[in-house]
């Protein structure tokens, strides 16, 4: 995005249906201290994971990362 910037603010090591349905605060193995989650324009929730891995070798990842101007 133009004019943004975008701050990992939480971590999860696995999909957890708490940790996305809490915007990335409930059940994160990681948050950010110093992390204003007041100051987001936007909460973003990225899952990742490895479609091809073999039953068992997958280890997915989710973040929530906090949007907001470049400038603030």
């Amino acid at each position: 995005m133009t004019g943004k910037q975008a701050q990992k603010t939480a971590y999860c090591d696995s999909f957890d249906r708490d940790f996305f349905e809490s915007d990335g605060v409930l059940n994160a193995n990681w948050v950010s201290e110093d992390a204003d989650r007041d100051s987001y324009e936007y909460i973003v929730l990225w899952y990742d994971a490895e479609p091809n891995a073999f039953l068992g070798a997958n280890s997915p990842s989710c973040y929530a990362l906090g949007i907001k101007e470049a400038n603030d």
